[in-house]
Formats: structure tokens, C-alpha cells, sequence
């Protein structure tokens, strides 16, 4: 009886496998291994703008290519009104329904707020969604980072235009590389890590579901809430994030 029950949960597992595995297309219809000594630009937007309420404007000098990494810096330096300049880049490719993954090393300094993340492309529609594979704050540490979905715009049951589904995820120290990915079906949203996961969101977890939204998916290196409130204790800069790959499978 035992070896027979054992049979059926293999089987049952394989299936599971097998079923994920054709979910997504074999190739990824986007791929960034940042070969060369410079950002493609004909995939990637550099963030140019200032951001009053962090105190730090995105500047091209902020980011590179070098052997086969992207880097984003953040600096403490007086630019244009901003005691810090950092790194943001995002897709000129929209993104839908499918598996998103990246390999990164992110810093976890108490200066900094790294992020990486997906937004919404056409803020018309009535509803959007926010994706936060990654965000890090300075009281967490290295072993622990947040995830978050978010809602914005007219929201079903609810005189909030803007909701939010944190959750915290434990890791094995984020400085180190990890692989991170973001699964987006038409019935959840999952994270994981290393290819474990951990973190899912459903339609019955919140109070409304966008569907079929178009994403750009987004790199940033920003100060973090007590850097831009304590601008002369900020010593421990410039700190940089590295990202290894970028890829897209599209789901079927």
C-alpha cells in the first residue's frame, strides 16, 4: 500500500513538473546577458530625472556594462538640488502573462534602496498593478528582502486608489548572487528564489485583480528613507548593484 501511494505522489509530481515546464515558451523571447562595454539601448531606457521627495536624480553616468554585468551606482554627491545620484533602467519590451528571471547581486547597505521590480506601462487603464520582485530596506539586513504586489487606480470595493500586498522574504544574504524570478499568470503571481518559492499572491488574497497588464520591468539603485533624512551620516557610498542576466519566457 505504501509503495503504491508512493507511486501515485511521484507521478503526481511529475506531472506537476512537467505541466510548469509547458507553461512558457523553451526560448525566452528576451534576453540580456550584457555582453559589450555598454547598455543596449535599443532594449533599455536610462532613467534621467529627479526625484524631490528621495532627494536623488537617475543619471546615465550612474549605470554601465562592464565584463558582462550591468552596474548601478548610487553616489552621495550635490546634483541639481539632490544630495545623491543613482542608477534606474527600464524596458523599451512590455511584458504580460509569463516567467521573468534574473540573476543579481544587490547591496544591502543602510543607505540604500535597490529595487528590482516591474510597472505598469499604460497608466489609462482603469486599474494597474505594481510588481516588486525585490526591494530592500535598510532595517531588514542581508538575509531578508520585501516583495510586493500593488493596485493602483479605480479599485473594486474600495475608496483607496492605491493598495498594497507586502510580504517578507528570508534569504541567504542578498549581497551574494541569487537568482530571482517572478511567475505572472492569469491566476497568481509567484516569486521565488533560487528557484524556491516564496511568495504567491491570488485573486482571493486581494481586493480586486488587474488582467493582462503590460509591464516594463525596471533596475534601480535609489537612497534610502534614512539616507535622504540624515544626508551627513550617509558615509558608507558609493555602493553598487550588479546584475548578471535578464530573461523572459512568454507564457503559451
Amino acid at each position: 500500500m505504501k509503495i503504491l501511494l508512493a507511486l501515485i505522489l511521484s507521478m503526481m509530481t511529475n506531472i506537476t513538473v512537467i505541466h510548469a515546464q509547458n507553461l512558457y515558451e523553451e526560448k525566452p523571447t528576451f534576453v540580456d546577458d550584457f555582453d559589450g562595454n555598454k547598455l543596449n539601448k535599443n532594449i533599455w531606457i536610462v532613467e534621467e530625472r529627479q526625484y524631490k521627495d528621495r532627494n536623488v536624480y537617475f543619471v546615465d553616468k550612474r549605470q554601465k556594462v562592464r565584463r558582462g554585468k550591468l552596474i548601478l551606482t548610487l553616489v552621495k554627491e550635490h546634483y541639481k538640488n539632490c544630495d545623491f545620484t543613482g542608477g534606474s533602467v527600464y524596458t523599451k519590451t512590455q511584458f504580460g502573462y509569463g516567467k521573468l528571471e534574473v540573476r543579481a547581486k544587490v547591496p544591502a547597505n543602510d543607505e540604500l534602496w535597490p529595487a528590482i521590480w516591474l510597472k505598469a506601462t499604460n497608466w489609462k487603464l482603469p486599474l494597474n498593478g505594481e510588481i516588486d520582485i525585490l526591494e530592500h530596506w535598510r532595517k531588514t539586513g542581508k538575509n531578508q528582502y520585501q516583495a510586493n504586489f500593488h493596485l493602483w487606480g479605480k479599485i473594486r470595493n474600495s475608496g483607496e486608489t492605491h493598495v498594497q500586498y507586502p510580504k517578507v522574504v528570508h534569504a541567504d544574504n542578498i549581497s551574494k548572487w541569487h537568482i530571482y524570478t517572478m511567475i505572472n499568470t492569469p491566476d497568481s503571481i509567484v516569486m521565488e528564489i533560487d528557484h524556491k518559492k516564496v511568495a504567491k499572491w491570488t485573486p482571493n488574497d486581494v481586493v480586486d485583480w488587474p488582467i493582462n497588464i503590460p509591464y516594463d520591468f525596471r533596475l534601480s539603485l535609489n537612497c534610502s528613507t534614512w539616507a535622504m533624512e540624515n544626508v551627513n551620516k550617509a558615509k558608507a557610498l558609493p555602493q553598487k548593484m550588479l546584475i548578471d542576466w535578464v530573461r523572459f519566457y512568454k507564457m503559451k
